[in-house]
């Protein structure tokens, strides 16, 4: 994103951006920064934007093909057109060498297919920029020149628990910063205890520590963490949800790991958080393969008397829990 913004500063415009991929925030911002730099503010005659529910491709193309009205440049903004993983867009693309030079063509979309006309154009005369979401080093690269534009430091443990806190939605990301920013005004830096002031910890991150808890044969402490997420209002049934993706993660991690895969390689292969999978290994190593199997078995048994109303949720849940504890308290 520095290098658009660096192109688009120097007065390098495209005739054609393309911004595709899950994160939604980064479109949004490479869409704005092409916008500030060839609109004017407040300049609402030289733009046109289509989506979904208004796509016209023949009102597009004759939009794209009018000179814009005393400024440099009109801008067409589209959203979510589908036109670059399907042959819909080949009409564009044949029309695009026609197209005035002043006229610029500003593209987001989730998913694109590489073998279009549509999309060889815009790596060749264009700019393509992938916006998926950001993962590992880079997405705490990101929080850290967030935080810095605000004055602000994070700690290293503070960032690692922050990163529990979070999920991989950059708007919500913003949003549980700028809550810290506004928390810590007056000091330089973000502390663990700040961290765990103002955000709260996702239900998929504590039943972490519910497994962690039950990999240790610690029954006590894993009740207590169970007893915990009820009182946050956490379902029973969600509570299983969670715990059953979480053996199912050790057991991708552990199959990987048994294969020779690394910590890296299992990140990309599965798209965990570096994070999470670094707490799946830890995880797996306090289990064989045979002893993940049955706790998912335990897992899908228990939803089964739940369904079936041979137990009542909560203490179906809970007894999950003691089974499951009791299992590693043998081993």
């Amino acid at each position: 994103m520095a290098y658009l913004k660096d192109t688009l500063k120097s007065g390098d415009i495209r005739k054609l951006y393309l911004f595709y991929g899950n994160e939604d925030y980064l479109k949004d911002s490479c869409r704005y920064q092409v916008r500030a730099a060839v609109l004017n503010p407040g300049d609402t005659i030289n733009v046109n934007v289509y989506d979904s529910d208004n796509l016209d491709l023949s009102s597009m193309i004759e939009q794209a093909g009018t000179l814009p009205f005393f400024a440099p440049h009109r801008l067409i903004i589209a959203k979510n057109t589908g036109f670059f993983k399907n042959k819909t867009g080949d009409a564009l693309a044949a029309a695009l060498p026609g197209i005035p030079a002043e006229t610029v063509l500003v593209f987001t979309e989730e998913e694109v297919d590489r073998r279009t006309k549509l999309f060889r154009y815009a790596q060749k005369e264009g700019w393509v920029q992938d916006c998926s979401h950001l993962s590992g080093n880079e997405l705490q690269a990101w929080i850290l020149r967030y935080l810095a534009r605000s004055g602000r430091q994070i700690t290293g443990s503070a960032m690692q628990l922050f990163l529990q806190c979070i999920d991989d939605d950059m708007y919500g990301i913003v949003q549980e910063m700028e809550k810290l920013i506004a928390y810590t005004c007056g000091k330089d830096g973000i502390r663990r205890e700040d961290v765990t002031a103002v955000c709260s910890l996702r239900p998929e991150n504590r039943v972490f520590d519910l497994v962690d808890a039950i990999a240790a044969g610690d029954s006590a402490r894993a009740v207590k963490l169970y007893r915990d997420l009820l009182a946050v209002r956490e379902k029973p049934v969600r509570i299983l949800s969670l715990i059953s993706r979480q053996y199912n993660l050790i057991l991708q991690v552990k199959e990987l790991r048994d294969q020779g895969f690394d910590r890296g390689a299992i990140v990309q292969k599965t798209g965990m958080k570096d994070f999470v999978a670094g707490k799946c290994l830890k995880q797996a190593s306090r289990y064989t393969l045979h002893e993940v199997q049955q706790s998912l078995e335990l897992c899908v048994d228990t939803e089964e008397k739940i369904k079936t109303g041979f137990l009542e949720e909560q203490t179906a849940v809970e007894v999950l829990i003691a089974s499951l504890t009791v299992g590693k308290e043998k081993s």
